[in-house]
């Protein structure tokens, strides 16, 4: 490393000079860059060099031959506020431990002269957090619309929110919605989250007949956001030896690069997981120069603005019984929670902290909400009637009228790699998923369904 920022200097513009002779080779033009040279009172001058690309990254680290690690990395803005982020840490303390300087071929942006808006600040704050509110100014508004939904954002730059709404003309009918995205959570293990979503995800895909209504076959997507690898196991995608799909969706916030695989059932695709989803949290949380709660939500707008890429009506996402940083991910990106659980002491214990964890990522996703509570391997007891009594009329949260019996059938399937829907679709788990998947996608709420658990 440099002794002086001098010499700091010196290094970054003998690199750039000899980036731009390659450019030169390459037939390019010469690079767009800005350079920032950092220097506190007890550490070597050091810099960050972020350059227009044209050269492989390999080939640069190759270039710069200053040390053993160099570090690149691809940037694209931040879904939220663009790269305000790293244009804060650039012009910070301008005067104190930083310098930067750009290229003469950088374009000034244009500086907008203000930022229109209907409603005052405190009004939008209202808004933010009050969607009933949100909805009233929005159509007071904009008469002649009616409002559909919104995402509301917090640019921690500014300390303001920014309000992203979607109308659609009175009389119109809206555009069809963009892809679902539903996770099934819980703290506790054995609670058949597993067995939630890829018997939602088989449901969704093939499409079903009952009693009760019918849901037409659509394209869907099952994430595999746990370790253990369970739900990719049951579709014949475990691969243990090499880093997972899902752990690569973490690292890089994107499915592209082979990390979604066809299953045996028509309409169904499956992101896999193993346990290298443990070693691309520790790397994530080591990486402070990107944001680390999002990535997911990156990647899932990606493949919903790349129709040919995905074009995926729902998305299941199976996550493991903990509030790491791949579930948190999850969080962030979905629509919709679903919480499976059993009746037992354990599992309505830890009812209350779980609802406290959602709310507080609520945070990063004010469009999350749970969906409600589906109470599984049900078995008629006075105990476990006494527990249903309390969850639906104590807990203060929504509960699905459909219950899931026990069945045994379900540990059967998993022994053949197949869901319960798969192994018996006669089963009473079966059945009852049939019918929660009605109830969930708001068909029916289907009130006859706790006379039939038998």
């Amino acid at each position: 490393m440099p002794e002086t920022y001098e010499d700091a200097k010196k290094d970054v513009v003998n690199f750039i000079r000899r980036i731009n002779r390659k450019r030169k080779k390459l037939g390019l033009e010469n690079a767009k860059y800005i350079y920032i040279i950092a220097f506190e009172e007890y550490t070597r001058p050091h810099f960050h060099l972020l350059i227009s690309g044209g050269i492989d990254r390999d080939e640069l680290e190759r270039m710069w031959g200053k040390c053993d690690r160099p570090n690149t990395r691809n940037i694209s803005p931040d879904e939220n506020f663009l790269l305000t982020g790293l244009a804060t840490y650039i012009t910070q303390n301008p005067h104190g431990t930083k310098r930067w300087c750009p290229s003469k071929n950088l374009k000034k942006p244009d500086e907008p002269k203000r930022s229109y808006s209907k409603f005052r600040k405190a009004k939008v704050e209202k808004m933010a957090f009050d969607s009933s509110v949100l909805q009233a100014e929005m159509e007071k508004a904009y008469p002649g619309f009616t409002f559909l939904d919104a995402e509301v954002k917090h640019n921690g730059v500014n300390a303001a929110f920014y309000i992203y709404a979607r109308m659609v003309k009175k009389g119109e009918k809206a555009r069809e919605q963009s892809m679902k995205i539903i996770c099934t959570l819980n703290l506790k293990g054995g609670c058949a989250k597993t067995t939630t979503a890829v018997s939602m995800a088989e449901l969704l895909a093939t499409g079903f007949k009952s009693k009760h209504g019918t849901v037409k076959p659509g394209k869907v997507l099952l994430f595999d956001n746990d370790k253990q690898g369970n739900a990719s196991r049951l579709f014949d995608a475990y691969q243990g030896e090499t880093e997972s799909p899902a752990a690569a969706v973490l690292k890089n916030a994107t499915f592209k690069g082979n990390t979604i695989r066809h299953t045996k059932i028509k309409n169904l695709d499956i992101v896999p997981c193993n346990y290298f989803m443990e070693l691309a949290e520790l790397e994530i949380k080591a990486d402070t120069d990107t944001p680390q709660h999002d990535r997911y939500r990156r990647a899932f707008e990606e493949l919903k603005n790349t129709p040919t890429f995905g074009n995926y009506d729902c998305c299941i996402i199976d996550n493991a019984p903990d509030l790491g940083m791949n579930v948190i991910n999850a969080l962030v990106a979905a629509d919709e929670i679903v919480i499976p659980v059993n009746l037992d002491c354990y599992s309505l214990d830890g009812l209350e902290e779980l609802v406290d964890q959602v709310n507080n990522v609520r945070q990063l996703n004010r469009k999350a909400h749970i969906a409600g509570v589906l109470i599984t391997d049900y078995e008629k007891s006075d105990t476990s009637e006494a527990a249903e009594t309390w969850l639906r009329e104590k807990s203060g949260l929504i509960v699905f009228n459909t219950i899931i019996r026990h069945s045994k059938k379900v540990k059967d399937s998993t022994f053949y790699h197949k869901t319960p829907i798969a192994y018996s679709v006669r089963s009473g788990a079966a059945q009852g998923y049939k019918n929660f998947i009605l109830e969930c996608m708001g068909e029916t709420r289907i009130p006859e369904m706790q006379k039939e658990r038998g």
